[in-house]
C-alpha cells in the first residue's frame, strides 16, 4: 500500500475510527485500524468486536493495498504538521513508513487477512427491515432515551435502546426498571417491520460520529444493526433479549 493524502484529512478519519478501537485486548489485531486502499478510495475500518466504524475518503495518490496498523498512529498524525502524509508499506513484514516534511515514523502492522470483519451471519443475511431518517432526528431521539438505560450488566435487557419500526413510524424506549423514556420518528424509505435492541454504549458513539446533518440508512439484520452515510459506516451487535411490552405501562388516553 502507497498512499499520500493531506494530514487534516487522515487525522479526521482516524478520529472517528478510533472510537471503535478495543484497547488492551487479548487479540492484538483488534487493537489496530485496518488501512484499505482501492486506487484513490481509502476505508478505515475499526472495531471491537461489539461494534465496528468505517470511513471513507479520496486520496490525490493511492496504490491499492490493505495493512492492519496499530492504534497509535492516530496519535502520531494529530501531531503532525498539517503537510501530506505518505503511508507505504514494505515487505512481508507490513513494515509501514510514515512521513511528513522532516519527520519520519515506522510501524510494524499485522495482516489484513487476520482482521475480523463485522458483517451479518451468513444465515442471517438478508434484511430484516431497514428505512432512512434524518441524523438530527436520530441524535433527538437518542438524546431522549439514552439517559433512561441501566448502567447494570446483570440486567442486560435494560442496557439498551429498544426500537420498533412499524411502517414509517419507528419508536424508541428506553428503561433501568424505574423510569421510562419513548419517543418516536417518522422515517422515510421504510421496508419491512421488526423491533431490536441495541446496546446504549453503541448508540452513544452513533451520536457521536454522525455530527453533520446527513441522512441515513439504517439496516437491521438478525443480530447486526448498521448505520451510514456516503463517508461513514457504522454497525453494532445487537443484544439477543425479549424487551417488555411497553404499551402495557404507557397510559392510553
Amino acid at each position: 500500500m502507497n498512499i499520500s493524502l493531506p494530514q487534516k484529512v487522515l487525522a479526521e478519519q482516524l478520529q472517528i475510527v478510533s472510537r471503535a478501537v478495543q484497547q488492551r485486548s487479548p487479540i492484538p489485531v483488534l487493537e489496530g485500524i485496518l488501512f484499505s486502499c482501492n486506487k484513490q478510495r481509502l476505508m478505515l475500518t475499526a472495531t471491537n468486536l461489539e461494534m465496528a466504524i468505517s470511513t471513507v475518503c479520496q486520496v490525490p495518490h493511492g496504490e491499492s493495498g490493505q495493512v492492519v496498523l496499530p492504534g497509535k498512529i492516530s496519535e502520531i498524525v494529530r501531531r503532525l504538521p498539517q503537510e501530506n502524509i505518505q503511508l507505504q508499506t514494505r515487505g512481508d513484514n507490513l513494515l509501514t513508513e510514515i512521513i511528513s516534511g522532516q519527520s519520519e515514523f515506522e510501524l510494524y502492522g499485522f495482516s489484513a487477512a487476520d482482521y475480523p470483519a463485522m458483517e451479518p451471519q451468513q444465515s442471517a443475511s438478508v434484511p430484516v427491515c431497514s428505512f432512512s431518517l434524518a441524523s438530527e432526528e436520530l441524535r433527538r431521539a437518542l438524546r431522549q432515551t439514552l439517559f433512561a438505560t441501566s448502567q447494570d450488566e446483570g440486567k442486560p435487557t435494560f442496557t439498551g435502546v429498544f426500537f420498533s419500526l412499524a411502517g414509517n413510524k419507528l419508536t424508541l424506549a428506553a428503561s433501568d426498571t424505574f423510569r421510562l423514556a419513548v419517543t418516536h420518528c417518522v422515517v422515510q424509505k421504510s421496508s419491512g417491520e421488526g423491533s431490536f435492541l441495541v446496546p446504549a454504549k453503541t448508540l452513544q458513539e452513533a451520536a457521536r460520529i454522525f455530527t453533520e446533518d446527513t441522512v441515513l440508512q439504517a439496516t437491521v439484520y438478525a443480530n447486526l444493526f448498521t448505520l451510514a452515510n456516503e463517508n461513514i459506516r457504522f454497525a453494532s451487535r445487537l443484544i439477543d433479549e425479549k424487551y417488555p411490552d411497553i404499551e402495557r405501562v404507557i397510559p392510553q388516553k
